[in-house]
């Protein structure tokens, strides 16, 4: 019986290993690749769009900056983590509600310090004020509602009584 499962385990051993070799030479062709891109390329900067150095930033957080720095990158190491340290607090923001809500919004602190200079945070700082100023339009409809129809009223009762 302690045969059987000596063959099971080397077997899964074995299938485990070859799959390990497999995704090796998967990563060093991906970095080959871009070395030979980033020759082709030259020392010209490259452009991202901020959904780009989201993406770019999430992956290399989780490699880390020494295994940043042993694969062929397209952006320095150093960048990719200052990216991730910039974008990670922008999503959900308190501040970014509680300015939407303000008339003036551009007169909270948080403003200078960081939204004006980050793009998903300006983003959803636009969604969240369209969201507060369709509220105010609804109140103000109903206010105008009510005005008009106690003005009414006061002109019946006064029509009335005369």
């Amino acid at each position: 019986m302690r045969t059987g499962f000596d063959l099971f385990s080397f077997l899964v051993v074995s299938v485990a290993g070859w799959l390990n070799q497999r995704q090796q030479q998967v990563i060093e062709y991906l970095v080959e690749e871009n070395r030979v891109l980033r020759e082709q390329i030259g020392n010209t900067r490259m452009r991202f769009n901020d959904d780009q150095r989201r993406r770019l930033a999430a992956k290399a957080k989780k490699l880390g900056r020494k295994v940043l720095a042993e694969v062929a990158a397209i952006v320095p190491p150093e960048t990719l983590l200052a990216w991730h340290r910039r974008l990670k607090g922008c999503r959900g923001s308190v501040a970014l509600r509680q300015m939407a809500q303000r008339r003036f919004p551009h007169e909270h602190p948080f403003w200078d310090e960081h939204v004006s200079r980050c793009s998903p945070c300006y983003a959803e700082f636009l969604v969240e004020r369209d969201r507060v100023l369709q509220k105010w339009d609804r109140k103000e409809r109903l206010f105008k509602f009510v005005v008009t129809i106690v003005a009414t009223l006061a002109l019946a009762i006064h029509r009335l009584f005369r």
